[in-house]
């Protein structure tokens, strides 16, 4: 079976191919590991693509949540067009979920909701703010070690150990991480959503957060 890395750069291919027929792959592939190919990539994206290209290309390339259990939350959307409704009933199913997921406590949710972490997010009118539970929660809030919670905290495992060594990585990488995001709004309501970083480990924050602007 092809690795996680091999996979996530030919998903990448294809988007690009969406938008170019430049050979930026070929480049990449000279590289020999996940760290050097995603410096590369995103070198070169910054150099040949728009800023919304290079933001379409990215999301697209993410782990996407379920499409079957989004089903429900879509048919709901299309019957009432009642994006508050959809929200709330999102928040219900991720409570539920991650406490089983994660083994956590009652107070360990409550915290998780008091800072809005989570996969439905803080919703206000059209847009959410969404914010990334640590990928390890246990181990995250045990560590007291910065560039170690900031490996714990990271969900993708192309790139935790470098995070783990201090490893640069261009931010614009956690479009991918947002693209989980976007393509739960877009599934629900099918409509044109785009994602915005406003917090990254990368760019040295404590967590990852996104804003989602959907179009109604």
């Amino acid at each position: 079976m092809e690795n996680f890395n091999t996979l996530w750069l030919r998903k990448v291919a294809a988007n690009i191919a969406k938008y170019s027929e430049l050979e930026i792959m070929s480049e990449v592939d000279k590289y020999s590991t996940p760290l050097e190919q995603t410096r590369e990539l995103i070198r070169l994206l910054k150099l040949n693509f728009s800023n919304e290209e290079i933001h379409d290309i990215l999301t697209e390339s993410a782990c996407f949540y379920s499409r079957g259990d989004l089903e429900p939350f879509a048919k709901l959307y299309k019957e009432t067009k009642d994006l508050e409704l959809v929200h709330h009933k999102l928040q219900e199913k991720f409570e539920k979920d991650i406490v089983d997921y994660k083994s956590l406590s009652d107070s360990e949710l409550q915290y998780i909701k008091d800072h809005n972490w989570g996969v439905a997010g803080k919703l206000d009118g059209n847009t959410i703010l969404a914010t990334k539970i640590p990928a390890e929660f246990h181990e995250y809030f045990k560590s007291n070690n910065s560039q170690e919670k900031q490996s714990l905290y990271c969900h993708c495992p192309r790139i935790k150990e470098s995070i783990k060594n201090g490893e640069a990585i261009p931010y614009e990488y956690c479009y991918c991480g947002g693209g989980y995001y976007r393509d739960i709004w877009k599934t629900i309501t099918q409509s044109e959503v785009k994602i915005e970083i406003i917090q990254s480990i990368l760019k040295g924050d404590e967590v990852c957060q996104f804003k989602i602007y959907i179009d109604k």
